[in-house]
């Protein structure tokens, strides 16, 4: 097996030293300091020649012609993407000395200091922990967002540091290997609970880090360029469980519980191994969902073994259900391998298409000579020749003969490909005795250690292995395993409901609060025999966490969110839901349910600060524009747009104003700007939203939230991802860089609005058919949202953020606030949709200003009273304005019709979304 010579990474890790852009230092002093001895002459020589070359694909060699030192008294740094410039003041006059001090001090508190290390241990520990140890602005220097070359400030010291020790091990033949898993959304989308969807996403995410680990075991995990992998949870937890990594903090069940590992990343490795480390990783992803798998069906077996003695034999089917699935999702690689190569012969390969810009760079590396000609220049091409090599083994997907009798019997009422399982006693062609098996496993509590299959298992469901495995490898496998705590994702009525319960937490009605508490205890003495206990949401916990002293908050924290409406408490139903067990619940107690529920909802309606639980959630799925795009450099800054600003006007002299390929560290910085808003941002988020977060990895999101606070989130959310107009964002008091900026990243989403009963799979479908919508109708950088409501009436609108209109969230959600306190009738969204002859983009600016004048009198129209009438009109003023500012686009100047959606039809479907948001209708 091959395997990297880490003293040679640490080595190419800091031969250019943190502070190189401020100062000149001496390398061997520091990796003396992390080795606790010299370098041998081979480490020193392949350090440095690794280190020459990840120079070269992201800096190309004529920038050493260029001075080395700027202004006196400062740095700027220029976002990667977007090439926006920031600060980074320094004190001025720093001693090289002083500084090559901190470093080696830093570097000597992480290095050889303990009898059992190896360089591998003290490479890891260099990898993961040195930004932290230097500190971010320790004696005023801001040392975590020092530029690798202050020339060319745009990524960071420690991105081309981890270039550096990545190419160390793969030279002389490196490779760019990218390893994909397929089938993500069917896999997440199979879904009938909310708990069924996350579990989806949380094991793709598991497996895809089981084949990446096959990388950073090897190779490191700084040979991985996407993801970036510092910081996640299950990377941190392998640094301290399987490498003994002293000093790294391991993470506990909450920060593992969501999915942050995307379904595909891009590594640098040996061309030579590109066949066993492909190979290893796929065979990686077998094995751990074939021990998760065997694990749960080893459990079910435990508990159903009292009730059918034959349940072993079902092993067949589970097997067979198992092995296959790995191929039906489709897991794929493709590589390039470069070393040796010209990287004219790399650019000549990739012209077509591109014909311009590669001539451009034939004439630059012909200019450079053979003697500074690095491969680097031709990063681009190289690694969008792996990605072509992965699309098209995509394309050729393996063909797998079906087998008539090998899914015999009934089907899986979730996914409906698979058989549902069943023991040899059972026949499986037989409804009536298949109903039978799965009444009586749906009984099984957790009784002597026995995994739990009470209310995890609904009334009429009968599962494939595949679904059962998703539906409890939480409790018989991740529980153990990562020690994440046993809990019901939160369902769909209790984030509906999530709103109401953070509000009446948190004592806006202390009246209210008392009736919601009397409640929950009420439902928990008359059903406490059958009703399972469900979980809240994280951020309404909080809103909760004051009334710990209250034996009711317990009550309330287990209940589900179904129970707070009174719709709910209907006998044939309710114990339908409950099961066979509870065929003889009480007539008498599901009425005392009901008339609670009644009274809360009384007791709501009457406050002047809340309202009753909206029946409405939304399903929010977000993902980053044109990513393909930017990963190969097609988008982005120009060359002198990254330069150093006293230095951009040189570089616009020898390459033009050519947008900036993309090499590896700039791929590493736009992966740690994704992993800044998975991992730091989005959770905080969706907390404060009172939501339920299923899934954050890379530019994707998929989230859960309550209704009424949708416009707020996605404009937060959106802020998020794209930053200040930097390219940059604050997360718990410390900067953070993201993947945005004016001229950097966009993001898009698609909002399913649906009710609380309405069909998860279809909702999550939904989402994402808004998502595409939104990217490929409205042209990125935009939301889709779609209201579904209950009678199957479908009302979208949508907008981008792309025109020159600006953001309309901010106005959408003053509409619904003053629609939600009465103050503007919802009527207004229809007598705006009622306007045919509205409708149709105007041709002449009176066109225009008639339909604005139209829209400001329906608002006043329909204002609550005289006194509410100006708030009306500044509403929908702004609105309009925003609407028509950017869908009226002319670039020859005035008011003409643009490409853009209609305006009256967009305002009339935004409108008539914000009125149901409202609350105030059905």
């Amino acid at each position: 097996m091959i395997r990297a010579d880490f003293a040679v990474k640490i080595a190419a890790f800091l031969t250019r030293p943190p502070f190189a852009a401020l100062a000149p230092g001496d390398p061997e002093a520091l990796a003396q300091a992390a080795l606790g001895r010299p370098l041998t002459p081979a480490e020193r020589s392949a350090g440095a020649e690794a280190e020459r070359q990840a120079r070269g694909l992201d800096i190309p060699a004529w920038v050493d012609d260029l001075p080395s030192l700027g202004p006196a008294g400062g740095l700027e740094f220029r976002h990667p993407l977007s090439g926006a410039s920031r600060d980074l003041p320094v004190p001025p006059g720093l001693d090289p000395a002083r500084l090559q001090a901190a470093a080696e001090a830093a570097v000597r508190a992480l290095g050889d200091n303990q009898a059992d290390d190896d360089p591998e241990r003290v490479f890891l520990r260099l990898w993961r922990l040195l930004p932290q140890a230097l500190g971010r602005e320790e004696n005023g220097v801001p040392w975590a967002d020092l530029p690798a070359d202050g020339r060319v400030p745009s990524h960071t010291w420690w991105e081309h540091a981890s270039v550096a020790s990545a190419l160390a091990a793969a030279l002389p033949d490196p490779a760019v290997l990218v390893f994909a898993i397929a089938g993500a959304q069917e896999f997440v989308g199979t879904a009938r609970r909310t708990q069924d969807s996350w579990m989806g996403s949380f094991l793709l995410s598991y497996l895809s880090w089981q084949a990446v680990r096959v990388v950073a075991e090897r190779f490191g995990p700084d040979a991985v360029l996407s993801p970036s992998l510092r910081g996640h949870p299950l990377v941190d937890r392998w640094l301290v469980r399987d490498r003994r990594v002293a000093q790294v903090e391991e993470p506990g069940g909450e920060a593992l519980r969501i999915g942050n590992i995307p379904n595909q990343f891009t590594a640098l490795v040996p061309a030579c191994a590109i066949d066993e480390v492909a190979g290893a990783a796929e065979q990686a992803v077998r094995d751990a969902w074939e021990h998760i798998a065997t694990g749960v069906r080893q459990r079910l077996e435990k508990a159903l073994a009292p009730r059918f003695s034959d349940i072993a034999t079902w092993a067949p089917a589970w097997e067979r259900q198992m092995r296959d699935l790995p191929d039906r999702l489709g897991i794929f690689w493709g590589a390039c391998p470069w070393g040796g190569a010209d990287p004219l012969d790399a650019i000549d390969a990739a012209a077509s298409g591109t014909a311009g810009t590669a001539d451009h760079w034939r004439a630059v590396c012909e200019d450079l000579g053979e003697a500074r000609r690095s491969f680097g220049v031709a990063y681009p091409w190289l690694a969008g020749f792996a990605a072509q090599a992965l699309s098209a083994r995509k394309n050729l997907r393996d063909f797998h003969q079906t087998d008539p009798q090998g899914e015999p019997g009934h089907k899986c009422t979730l996914c409906g490909q698979l058989s549902a399982v069943h023991p040899a006693s059972i026949d499986g062609g037989d409804a009536g005795d298949l109903s039978r098996f799965w009444n009586e496993a749906r009984k099984v509590d957790r009784a002597r250690g026995r995994l739990k299959l009470l209310g995890r298992i609904r009334g009429g469901e009968r599962l494939c292995a595949v679904c059962l495995t998703k539906r409890f490898a939480l409790d018989a496998h991740f529980e153990n395993e990562l020690g994440i705590d046993r809990h019901v994702f939160p369902s769909t009525s209790t984030v509906a409901a999530a709103q109401f319960l953070a509000d009446a937490l948190s004592g806006q009605d202390p009246a209210v609060r008392e009736r919601l508490l009397d409640h929950a205890r009420v439902v928990e003495e008359q059903l406490r025999d059958w009703v399972i206990p469900a979980n809240l949401p994280d951020g309404v916990a909080k809103a909760g966490s004051t009334l710990s002293g209250d034996s009711r908050w317990t009550s309330l924290r287990d209940l589900d969110g179904d129970w707070l409406y009174p719709d709910s408490f209907q006998p044939e139903p309710v114990r339908r839901e409950l099961g066979a067990e509870a065929r003889d619940l009480p007539d008498d107690r599901i009425e005392a349910c009901r008339k609670s529920a009644n009274t809360l909802w009384k007791q709501a309606k009457a406050s002047e600060t809340l309202r009753p639980p909206p029946k409405y959630y939304a399903v929010v799925a977000m993902d980053g524009d044109n990513m393909g795009e930017w990963l190969k450099g097609r988008r982005g800054a120009s060359w002198p747009g990254v330069f150093r600003a006293d230095l951009a006007e040189a570089a616009r002299r020898r390459v033009g104003d050519l947008t900036r390929p993309s090499g590896p560290a700039i791929q590493l910085a736009l992966s740690d700007g994704l992993r800044a808003f998975s991992l730091d941002l989005v959770k905080p988020l969706v907390d404060d939203y009172q939501g339920a977060l299923v899934y954050a990895g890379g530019d994707d999101l998929l989230a859960l939230v309550p209704a009424p606070r949708l416009y707020r989130f996605l404009g937060d959310v959106r802020r998020a991802f794209v930053g200040d107009h930097t390219g940059w964002t604050s997360a718990a008091g410390r900067p953070v860089r993201v993947a945005g900026g004016v001229g950097g990243m966009t993001v898009s989403a698609g909002v399913a609005v649906v009710h609380r009963s309405h069909e998860l799979a279809q909702a999550l479908a939904q989402a994402q058919g808004l998502l595409a919508k939104a990217k490929d109708h409205l042209g990125r950088n935009a939301f889709s949202v779609g209201l579904v409501r209950r009678s199957g009436e479908l009302t979208e609108a949508g907008w981008s953020f792309a025109g020159p209109g600006g953001e309309p969230l901010p106005q959408l959600q003053e509409v619904l606030d003053l629609m939600a306190a009465g103050r503007v009738s919802t009527r207004l969204a229809y007598r705006v949709g009622a306007c045919g002859w509205a409708e149709g983009a105007p041709s002449a600016p009176w066109q225009a200003e008639a339909l604005r004048a139209e829209a400001i009198r329906l608002s006043r129209r329909h204002a609550a009273g005289k006194e509410n009438r100006s708030a009306a009109e500044a509403a929908v003023r702004g609105l309009v304005e925003v609407l028509r500012g950017g869908l009226w686009r002319d670039p020859h100047g005035g008011d003409r019709q643009g490409s853009g959606p209609d305006l009256w039809a967009t305002l009339s479907g935004l409108l008539l979304v914000t009125a149901f948001l409202s609350g105030r209708e059905g």
